[in-house]
Formats: structure tokens, sequence, C-alpha cells
């Protein structure tokens, strides 16, 4: 249980992507992004409004908040997680905010389409309003602006309570039908496209998500009353969600059914299968009474779960159904509750389970995660990887034996554009014991802060694990996941805090990012001196590179002519003329071609090339502006020195069709094109015999 707002608590909403983040709203003008493996606070803003209602789009960049006031916000998820301005979703069109105040009363619910393509809109004014996300959802209605509004949905007598978009159809993608009911007990379904009312009964639809407490299939949630008793009012159960059976099987194969969960005005959560159909149908819920002189069994008549004070606002699965969150209305909590897998066709047992410990929410350690696959790593990080994992599964790790150290992970985000990420970073460290062994710290997530790696940033995170001895390297990378999943790393340090040593890793300045050709991780040594000694060793192995050549945007720029490229490498060795040719209209002007080349035998490192053309074709010349050179193993780039105006390669130039190019850097010499050119005056005297016929220097 985590507490954070100050208001009630109703608007809730889980990220459809990043399934264990979800995001809580309150009327106290709050929204707050929660961890729910952390069990932490993400992040948060104001809104200066009172939120009461909030959805994600389907590729979870956008959230959508309705507010109390009648007032409708998109926030931009990336930009609320990084802590950055701006955080209100503007039009490409004008910069228009996107924050509109169509409704006069509450907006009670909000929800994506499934395509992301609609937003509806359900508040008190008994209305529902329709806006087209993209501005190109319904052609011939939509007029090319994000976020417009395309319909105003009419029918409901009362206040809109829940909102469900049908599945999405590949048969018939254009398809949106809505169901919806109110607070006069009463489902209507609309056709979105047309704006109309559909009259005809939908009862076998598969509706994308399931919050409606009206329909067929969870006719059978509302509870049974005693004789005489009162029937349940249809406003009793506040919100429900329908969500997976957690767990896998042993195949890998995800379990069979889906869930309901419901919460009610009495505080109480309860747990349905999925469909519910059967009248007065039971809920895997117990309520335990101790009775004495007899077993401790469950005695008297299903209750539910309770939790909660008073009244419960809502309900959502997340985490693929592994959690159930709700929140609370009058006692303005978030609690978390555990989906028990082996529990799900259990009725009640005789032995009494035991009560969950308290959770206090402190700074959580970086998690551990055990990575069985060992792909990637060398046989003997395989091996010693390998061993800590038979020990930890078998119990007999010698811990009177075994020393603790603290270390201390600074690692330094590069100050450029895109250099930051959103991406699960991980790390994990390798040395040598005294004895020749191989002692790993297994690979940590570093995360600790909801702005950790941004953009010039300095993050520090300590790490608890056994002693490594000499450090030999160290592995760092990401899972590629997020809006923004390239990262700029410029560079790591690693101090062991117990035994007083601390290195810095190299290479420095390395792009992390698939989008630039290079890789998600890579390999630090602790000096350069071992990175080129082993980047020495592995020279004979067969590397691989991206070139990437840029055109130059000018007049007869472009050729037809076979161009070729070749690299040099730091031990004296070529890679030969490699001709660059994957497109038919390569090295047109202004075009930026990348190819791939495996070269073997050269090693990793580039200390020059020679590029040119066999001047064939009917425009041979050719202007060329960049090259740039990634080696795949080390992850760098090597960017080559060439006129800010390009570098022309045609037979009547003094350059010829090819020309020996340099790397950028404080010692590294420069292309024949680009060296620098002077232009010499020289004036003769006007007197008499004052000319010469010989050879002036």
């Amino acid at each position: 249980m985590a507490y954070g707002h100050s208001g009630d608590v109703k608007a809730l909403a889980v990220h459809p992507i990043e399934t264990h983040v979800f995001a809580t709203g309150s009327e106290s003008g709050k929204l707050q992004l929660w961890n729910a493996k952390l069990k932490m606070l993400k992040a948060k803003v104001t809104l200066h409004h009172p939120a009461v209602s909030c959805a994600f789009s389907p590729d979870g960049k956008h959230v959508a908040v309705g507010c109390k006031d009648g007032c409708l916000l998109i926030l931009s998820y990336k930009n609320i997680v990084t802590g950055q301005f701006k955080q209100v979703v503007q039009r490409p069109q004008d910069d228009s905010r996107c924050e509109f105040h169509h409704c006069n009363e509450a907006i009670e619910t909000v929800q994506y389409s499934p395509d992301g393509s609609l937003l509806a809109v359900g508040s008190r004014d008994t209305f529902i309003d329709v806006y087209d996300v993209t501005g190109s959802a319904v052609p011939g209605r939509s007029v090319g602006v994000m976020y417009h509004r395309l319909h105003r949905l009419n029918g409901h007598s009362s206040y809109i309570t829940h909102i469900d978009w049908s599945s999405f159809d590949k048969k018939n993608p254009d398809r949106h039908v809505l169901q919806s009911t109110d607070g006069a007990h009463e489902l209507l379904y609309h056709d979105c496209n047309s704006g109309k009312q559909v009259r005809e009964s939908l009862r076998d639809e598969r509706w994308d998500t399931q919050t409606c407490t009206l329909g067929f299939s969870v006719m059978g949630i509302w509870p049974d009353t005693n004789g005489g008793a009162k029937a349940a009012d249809a406003t009793g159960i506040n919100a429900l969600d329908r969500g997976p059976v957690p767990g896998r099987d042993a195949l890998g194969r995800r379990h069979k059914g889906e869930l309901l969960a419901t919460v009610d005005d009495s505080g109480k959560v309860k747990l349905f299968n999925y469909p519910c159909v059967v009248k007065h149908a039971p809920f895997r819920a117990m309520r335990w009474r101790d009775v004495p002189g007899l077993a401790r069994k469950p005695t008297g008549t299903s209750e539910g779960y309770t939790g909660h004070s008073q009244n419960v606002t809502n309900v959502k699965f997340a985490n693929e159904g592994a959690h159930v969150i709700t929140t609370g209305g009058f006692d303005r909590s978030v609690m978390q509750w555990r989906v028990d897998e082996d529990a799900i066709e259990t009725k009640g047992h005789t032995k009494r389970t035991k009560e969950p410990r308290p959770y206090v929410t402190k700074q959580p350690l970086p998690k551990v995660l055990l990575p069985r696959g060992g792909d990637g790593l060398t046989t003997e990080e395989r091996d010693a990887l390998a061993s800590a994992l038979l020990e930890d599964d078998a119990g007999t790790a010698k811990q009177e034996k075994e020393t603790l150290c603290d270390y201390l992970v600074t690692v330094t985000t590069g100050d450029a554009k895109g250099a930051s990420t959103d991406a699960a970073v991980v790390f994990s460290a390798f040395g040598e014991a005294a004895d020749g062994r191989t002692l790993v710290i297994r690979e940590t997530v570093l995360d600790n802060a909801p702005d950790n790696f941004s953009r010039g940033g300095v993050d520090v995170f300590k790490v608890t694990a056994s002693d490594i001895g000499t450090l030999t390297h160290l592995k760092i990378g990401h899972n590629d996941s997020g809006d923004s999943p390239g990262w700029l790393l410029q560079s790591v340090n690693l101090s062991n805090i117990t035994k007083g040593w601390e290195t810095t890793l190299f290479p420095r300045g390395v792009w992390l990012d698939k989008q630039r050709g290079g890789e998600t991780h890579c390999t630090l040594r602790p000096s350069e001196h071992e990175l080129r000694k082993h980047n020495a060793a592995h020279a004979l192995v067969d590397q691989k590179f991206f070139v990437t050549v840029t055109t130059t945007d000018t007049k007869g720029a472009g050729t037809d002519a076979n161009v070729w490229i070749e690299l040099f490498g730091e031990f004296g060795k070529a890679s030969g003329a490699r001709n660059l040719d994957n497109a038919a209209d390569n090295f047109c002007r202004g075009r930026v071609d990348k190819f791939e080349l495996d070269v073997a035998g050269m090693g990793a490192g580039i200390t020059k090339a020679r590029i040119g053309h066999d001047n064939s074709g009917f425009g041979p010349g050719w202007c060329v502006e960049h090259v740039d050179v990634l080696s795949v193993s080390t992850n760098e780039t090597v960017s080559f020195d060439l006129p800010a105006s390009g570098l022309w390669l045609e037979a009547r130039n003094e350059t010829g069709t090819s020309c020996e190019i340099f790397p950028k850097g404080k010692h590294a010499r420069r292309t024949v094109a680009a060296q620098t050119r002077y232009k010499i005056e020289v004036h003769t005297a006007d007197t008499k015999a004052a000319g010469t016929d010989a050879n002036v220097w």
C-alpha cells in the first residue's frame, strides 16, 4: 500500500506497453505514475485541475485526463517521466495545447479506441464526445487536426459512468463501436464513425475492455439479497475490469481464461471468472472466522477482500494480470493486490494462510537479474555465472567465506541531442581472483530515480555484491524499450568502497542506439592499454562495419559510377576495395546511403580509408559530403575529415576519381582536398625589361 494523494483518488489507468507502470489521479490536482514492480513513485505532475479519470493511448505516448471541472488534458508520457516542460501535448499544425473545455461538468470516463485513432470522453453532461486523435481517423469527416472533436453522442438520460470500445477487427479495421452505461442503468451502443446510435443487440460482441457494469457477460456480478431485503443498487458496484489469468505453464504458454475484478461502496474487492453469466455468481474470496473448539476453515458467506476503509472507486489489472490495483475514495489510498495463480481453482482449505508483511516505502536496492541464457558471454564468464547460480539454487553458498563489498557505479550521459534514454539500463562486472578464477557481479538494473540517464546527467548507484578481485572488464547496456531507447554513454566509473579502489572504464562517448547502426550493449575496459590489447587479440576475428556515405545536395553531385571504399586498420591490415551498392538510386544528390561490410583480419580500429569510383556511366563525377564508419564490436564511430563544401571526385580534377581520407582528430592528417588552399598574387614591375621567361618558384 502506498500513499501519495491528498484528495479523493478516482482516476486509474495502466500503461499498455509497460504493464507494470500505472497512473493515478486525484481531486487534489495531481497525476502520479507508479512502478508496480518496485512499489515506488515513478513520476508526478501538477495538473491545476481536479482529476477524476485518465487513460493511456495504445502506444503509451499520451495520457488523457478527465477533470472534475469539465477540462480534458492530453499529456505526454515521455515528458512526464523525464521531467521536461510542455507536458501538455501540442498540435504540430499550430502549436496549440491539447486542453479542451467542451464539457460543463465532470468527465467521469475516458477511453482510447484499440487502434488509437479515436478518444471517447463521457461526462456528467449525459453526452459522449468523440475526438479524432490522428486527424484522419474517419475519411470524409476528419479535418486533419490532432484531437479535434468529431461527434457528440446523445441518447443517455443520466450521467455517463463507463465506456468500452469494440475489439479491433482485422477484416474491418475501420469499425468503431462503443458501449456505454449511465447512472439510470442504461446500456447503449453507438457507431463512432457516423455518430449514430446502434439499435440492435450486441450481446455477442467482443469488447477490447470490460469496464461497463451492465451487459450479458457481467450479469452475474450483482449480489444476491436476503429475503425481504432491498435489492442491490445498480450504482453500488463502482468499477470493474477484465484481466488475464496470471502465470504460465511448463511450456511457457500463458494460462487460458480471464478474470473479472469488481469494487463497490462497501470497500470490498471481489474476483470472478469471466464471462460471469451465472446469476449471483460465486467469487474467490472467503472470510476466515475463528470458532472455538473447531478447525480453522472458511465459514459463512463469501464477503470479498477487505483493505479500503470505505468506498473503492476504481480497479485495474496490471503487470499482465499478476497484480490488481485499486483506488480509494475517502481513504485516498492506492492499493496493490497480488493475484495468486496457485489459488486460482482453490475454493477454501483448512490451512490458514500467513498474513503478508507490511511494506515500508524506502529506496529499493537495484534488482538483480539472473542471466541464465548466457548469450554474449565468454566461456569463463558463463562458467562463473553457472557456478554462482548453482550455489544459489542449492543453497550451499559459503556466506561465512564470502566477502560482500559496496560498489558505487557512476554513469555519465553525454550532452548531445537525443543522448538520454528511457530504457532499462543494466550492468555487470567481471574480475579475476588471486588463484585465477573469474568472479562476477551479476546483471543488475540501474534505477533509483525517474530522471536517470538524462542528457548531461551524472547518476550514482550503490550495489552490494561479492568481491570481484581485480577488475578485468564491465558490460553495460539497455533493453531497447521505451519511446527513445537510444543512449549516449559518456563514461562509467566503478569504485569499491570496501576495498578502497576506483577505476574509470574505456572507451568513452559510446552510442548505444540501434537506429544509429550500433548495439544496445558494450564492453568497457579498465584502461586504454587494456582496450588496445583486447582489440589486438581480436584483430583476426571477423569485424562488422556500417559505412554511412552522404552525397552533397548540390547540382551534379550525384554519380552513376560504381563507388568503392577501402578501410585500413591499426595493425597495417586493409579490407581491400569493397563495392558500395545496395540500391538502384545509391549516391543520388542529397542522399544518405548506409552499407554493411564484413572484414576479416583488420581489427576494429580504423586509421584511414580510401574512397572513389570507376568513372563509368554518363555522369561519373561525384561530390561526397560525409563518410562515417561504425565498428559494431567497439560501438565507435569514425568520422572522416572532408571539406565543408564536399569532396569532388572526378577525372578532370586534381584529386582524381579516388582520394585517401583520414579521421577527424587532434593529430590526424587532412585529406588532399581538405588541405588549406592559398591564392598568391605576384606583381611584376612596369619598367623596361622587367619581365622574365624563366621558371618562377
